[in-house]
C-alpha cells in the first residue's frame, strides 16, 4: 500500500516539475505577484463592504460645520444633556433661563437603523424661531453610526445672539446619545 502511495506522489511531483510555470522562474514570479495583488485587493474590498460604516447623508459638511471659538471666547456646556439617550421625538424645555448665546453645537453619536432613518435636533429661541443644530438621514438600508464633535448647522453663528428656550428632537427609526451640547455665550 505504501509503495503505491509513494509512486502516486512521485508521479504527481513529476507532473508539477514539468509545468511551464515551474520551468520559467520569471513567469512563476509574475504569477505570484499577480496572485498576491489580487488577494490583497479582494481582502480590502471584502473588509470595506462588510465592516465599513455606511456614509451618512447630512445637509452640510461636518468639517465646515464645527463650533470653533474665536479669540478669547470660551465654550460652555449645557450640563443637563450630558449622557442623555434619545429614542423618540422630544421637546425639552430648559429648566433655567440661559444666557444669550452666539453659537450652539452638538457632540454625540447618532445610530440610524434603516433606510428610512432620520434625526434632527434644533433649538427654539424666545421668538419661537427654530435653528437647526443637526439634520441627518441614513444613506442605505443598513444600520449605521455617525459621530458628531461640536457639530452645528444654522447654530454655528447666530446673526443675533439668542436665548434658547427649548430643544426639539425629531427621531425616525434612529437614536441619539448626547455627549454634550456646547455653546458660546454673548
Amino acid at each position: 500500500m505504501q509503495k503505491k502511495l509513494k509512486k502516486k506522489i512521485k508521479r504527481k511531483l513529476k507532473k508539477h516539475r514539468n509545468s511551464k510555470l515551474l520551468r520559467h522562474p520569471v513567469l512563476f514570479s509574475i504569477f505570484i505577484v499577480v496572485l498576491l495583488t489580487f488577494l490583497t485587493v479582494f481582502i480590502v474590498i471584502i473588509e470595506q463592504s462588510d465592516y465599513r460604516q455606511e456614509l451618512i447623508d447630512t445637509d452640510a459638511s461636518e468639517i465646515k460645520n464645527r463650533l470653533i471659538p474665536v479669540g478669547g471666547e470660551s465654550v460652555l456646556k449645557l450640563e443637563q444633556f450630558d449622557g442623555m439617550a434619545i429614542y423618540a421625538d422630544q421637546e425639552i424645555t430648559l429648566v433655567t433661563t440661559q444666557p444669550l448665546m452666539k453659537a450652539i453645537a452638538l457632540s454625540g453619536k447618532v445610530v440610524y437603523k434603516g433606510e428610512d432613518s432620520s434625526l434632527s435636533i434644533s433649538v427654539l429661541d424666545q421668538q419661537n424661531k427654530q435653528h437647526f443644530i443637526f439634520k441627518g438621514k441614513a444613506a442605505s438600508n443598513r444600520q449605521a453610526e455617525q459621530s458628531l464633535q461640536k457639530y452645528c448647522l444654522d447654530s454655528c453663528e447666530f446673526s443675533h445672539p439668542i436665548q434658547p428656550l427649548k430643544f426639539r428632537i425629531k427621531v425616525n427609526n434612529a437614536s441619539l446619545v448626547i455627549d454634550s451640547i456646547d455653546y458660546i455665550s454673548k
